[in-house]
């Protein structure tokens, strides 16, 4: 169906909540992008990193989400329509022009299945971008869809090695590779000599982030090193998780050498990159962290568990420092040594960031989205 942009406009709003326009030059296509909502979390950050390339410059992007959000300012500057829809129910008309209207969709994250249903058999490329693990998925499986019934105008892709293997496990099905893209924002700075090594902890306020297991680690930091290193801690409580977030902030509160920030914006989170020695994410379950991703592009020490899915890129020091998931003394060890050797691991920090060029810049994903969508 060829149809113009401010009748597409008007058709969406109809059975809409809330409909916000974006004032751009009409293109030649049109993709439509599912979200689960439009809240600050990781899944939303790689997505609009993924709309940001180059690829989609040719298509108008309309955003469907059950909740608007932070992200929808940040949708709106990309010149994105965004509809807000509380329910996915529609009437069939309304269906129809979401199933003919558009030459490709998008779907981002397994949370959002349940329009994928609307798209089963249709003459219309869908891909659809997995983020979650596979024990995050089993936790679903109830109300999933078995992936191996999907039509073949459906294209499952997963964020990370750690995703393919998930859905593998499970479904027994492979699905591509699609990495999310980080812009390259490092630049030369000649660093400050510091009193203290800073070790920068961005995350989500979640028992999955591990916040917990590297406290645990700084309460066994002997004297000399307590006085010797800075964690900085931000993020945010998720909801229903919030009695949590209030214990690692209390525990953070009562240390010497930790700080917390609260939510940072990205451009915050970025300068923080910046300033610090190394990254860390001690997770118990984690599809990557993005914000490891981010670290090796400034060219970071990281330490990360064995559970995040950027530790199958890594090998323990080589190109970072890996340990076991919840091993508080392992991770103590690797904490130990970058707060010790720190002048001298410039190599590690190099070669984490050759991970990031090799796996996560925008010409890689370049690469791979053209496979994908060609």
């Amino acid at each position: 169906m060829v149809i113009s942009r401010e009748e597409l406009d008007c058709k969406l709003s109809k059975e809409a909540e809330k409909i916000y326009k974006s004032e751009q030059v009409e293109k030649q296509k049109k993709m439509l992008v599912v979200v689960p909502d439009l809240n600050l979390s990781g899944a939303m950050t790689v997505m609009l990193e993924m709309l940001e390339l180059p690829y989609w410059d040719t298509y108008d992007l309309y955003v469907i989400s059950s909740e608007d959000g932070e992200y929808r300012e940040k949708m709106l500057n990309l010149g994105a329509t965004v509809v807000i829809r509380p329910y996915v129910w529609c009437s069939d008309e309304y269906r129809k022009v979401l199933q003919s209207a558009f030459d490709c969709v998008f779907i981002n994250s397994a949370v959002a299945y349940y329009y994928v249903y609307y798209f089963m058999n249709m003459p219309v490329k869908v891909l659809w971008w997995f983020h979650e693990t596979n024990t995050q998925l089993e936790t679903m499986q109830r109300e999933f869809l078995n992936l191996n019934l999907l039509s073949s105008n459906i294209q499952v892709c997963g964020v990370t090695p750690t995703v393919q293997a998930g859905i593998q496990e499970i479904y027994g099905k492979k699905i591509k590779l699609l990495s999310m893209p980080i812009k390259d924002k490092r630049r030369d700075v000649l660093e400050e000599k510091k009193d203290e090594v800073m070790f920068f902890v961005p995350a989500a306020l979640t028992p999955i982030k591990g916040q917990d297991i590297l406290i645990n680690a700084i309460m066994m930091l002997p004297e000399e090193y307590q006085r010797r290193t800075k964690f900085v801690f931000c993020g945010y409580p998720l909801p229903g998780q919030t009695e949590y977030g209030e214990l690692i902030q209390k525990a953070i509160k009562m240390l010497p050498n930790t700080e917390f920030l609260g939510a940072l914006e990205k451009t915050e989170v970025y300068e923080w990159y910046q300033k610090s020695d190394c990254v860390i994410a001690p997770s118990r379950v984690d599809a990557t962290p993005t914000t490891i991703v981010e670290a090796m592009m400034f060219q970071k020490l990281c330490i990360v568990s064995d559970a995040t899915g950027i530790s199958r890129y890594m090998q323990d020091c080589v190109n970072g420092f890996v340990f076991p998931s919840e091993n508080v003394e392992e991770l103590l060890k690797r904490i130990l040594l970058v707060t010790a050797e720190k002048e001298r691991l410039g190599e590690i920090a190099r070669a984490g960031r050759n991970i990031y060029e090799s796996n996560f810049s925008e010409e890689v994903i370049m690469k791979q989205l053209k496979e994908i969508m060609e």
